[in-house]
This record gives C-alpha cells, sequence and structure tokens, in this order.
C-alpha cells in the first residue's frame, strides 16, 4: 500500500468515527464534523486545519474557509458559520445539486421568513422530502449548535 492510500484510508476512518452513518457530499460531511466536535465555540485555525481535510476532500483548508463560506475566520481564529452568517449569502442553495448544508441553511431561511410554501416547493424541487442524509444533517446540528430565537 503506498503512503497517499494510507492517507486517504486514515482520513476515511477518522471522518467515519466522527461522522458515524452521515453520508452527505464533502462540504455538508465537513459542517457535519467541525458541528459535532466544536459547536459553534471558536478554534485555532492552525490545529484546525486537519479536520476540513477529514471532513472534506480539499487538500487547502482556508480555500475551503473562503470559497464556501462555512467558516468565520479571524486571524488565527475560526469558527462554524451559522444561519445568520450566511443569511446574505447570494444564490445559496440555487445550485442545481446544491450541498446539503446549502439546501439546509436555505430551507431554514424560508422556515424563518415563515414563506411555507416557497419551502416546500424548493425541498420537493430538489428532493430533499424525503432524503435522508438532509434530514440527519438537520437533526444533528439541531442538537449540536445554539438556537437563537
Amino acid at each position: 500500500m503506498r503512503i497517499a492510500e494510507l492517507s486517504e484510508l486514515a482520513r476515511r476512518a477518522a471522518r467515519d468515527a466522527i461522522a458515524g452513518e452521515f453520508r452527505g457530499d464533502s462540504l455538508s460531511t465537513l459542517y457535519y464534523v467541525w458541528a459535532n466536535l466544536y459547536g459553534a465555540a471558536e478554534q485555532a485555525w492552525d490545529d484546525d486545519r486537519l479536520v476540513v481535510q477529514i471532513g472534506g476532500a480539499e487538500e487547502d483548508a482556508m480555500e475551503v474557509a473562503r470559497g464556501h463560506g462555512i467558516f468565520v475566520v479571524d486571524g488565527s481564529r475560526c469558527r462554524l458559520t451559522l444561519l445568520e452568517d450566511r443569511a446574505g449569502r447570494r444564490g445559496l442553495g440555487m445550485d442545481t445539486n446544491p450541498p446539503l448544508i446549502d439546501a439546509l441553511h436555505r430551507a431554514m431561511l424560508l422556515w424563518k421568513k415563515e414563506n411555507r410554501s416557497e419551502l416546500v416547493g424548493y425541498l420537493t424541487e430538489c428532493g430533499f422530502l424525503e432524503d435522508g442524509p438532509f434530514w440527519k444533517l438537520a437533526q444533528a446540528l439541531f442538537e449540536v449548535l445554539p438556537r437563537r430565537p
């Protein structure tokens, strides 16, 4: 076995140990893993780059943070973005096949605006009404992240 294969095997084993049975896209898995490890607490960025490598397919942790908007980075500290951090993000969850976390945040924003018909239409159109990983992510985040009115 080559080092690259061994490294990938170790990454998957670590991800599976933290994420359990959750199987989603790499961005949503990263969000799920981070939320389960740290919740919304601020962490030292250098210490947590490994979590990015465990939870996602991206090699460059800073690229993940900036490109997808799932971390708030403040110098050498970072934390997971919450719904209010992502609320103003244009096109959130509107891709053809959106990451589960983007779809979940879009659904939560529609719920918060009490736009039930658009919410049902969105979930139906994306195929998330009966999607197990979507609801597993929602339940897991409900349990570990802070709730605000």
